[in-house]
């Protein structure tokens, strides 16, 4: 990711620490079909669920597994179905 970062900073996008979540939101990462890891499609989707662009990086920064993405995707489709 450190190579992905220098490489945007070369080409006047600066930031100061870079991780999957900015990919994935960018597209730059696991939605290929050359990608194997079912990640993007799932990031895509909670991205899509989420209310804002703050509330999907607030729970994206909270998630350390598959597992607690397949969860949090989960209670986000309940909430959208869910009628206010």
């Amino acid at each position: 990711m450190e190579e992905k970062r220098k490489f945007l900073a070369e080409n006047g996008f600066y930031i100061r620490k870079i991780n999957q979540a900015y990919f994935a939101f960018h597209g730059l990462y696991g939605d290929t079909p050359a990608s194997s890891s079912p990640i993007g499609p799932k990031m895509l989707e909670l991205r899509r669920l989420s209310p804002s662009l703050g509330d999907f990086i607030r729970s994206v920064a909270e998630i350390t597994s598959e597992k607690e993405l397949d969860r949090l995707l989960a209670e986000r489709a309940v909430e959208s179905l869910t009628p206010p």
